[in-house]
């Protein structure tokens, strides 16, 4: 990330070989640089996508309400998925080593 007068630039590369072209031709020009993670990078377009909302019209409540349940339950749907996968590749594995021992 280059920060110069309140202004920043975010580069997003394809792949290993542009990260490191990019990275080495910003060290050679002196330009310092900053790796964010995905989470940092969401932010940033959740910051982006706010700027650009119509904040001339107002939400009721039922609307917030709605809208809060339905991510919720995205996100729990999510962590779910998050934690299957985790017991798919370390806990049951695990547990047949085990159960095959006995």
């Amino acid at each position: 990330m280059y920060i110069s007068t309140r202004k920043a630039l975010v580069v997003k590369p394809k792949n290993k070989v542009d990260y490191n072209f990019i990275t080495d031709l910003l060290k050679k020009l002196g330009i310092g640089t900053s790796i964010l993670i995905n989470a940092k990078l969401e932010d940033i377009g959740m910051l982006k996508l706010m700027s650009k909302v119509d904040k001339s019209s107002k939400a009721n409540r039922s609307e917030i309400v709605k809208s809060c349940l339905f991510y919720k339950s995205r996100i729990l749907k999510e962590i779910f998925k998050r934690h299957c996968e985790i017991l798919k590749k370390s806990v049951i594995p695990s547990l047949r080593k085990v159960t095959e021992s006995m």
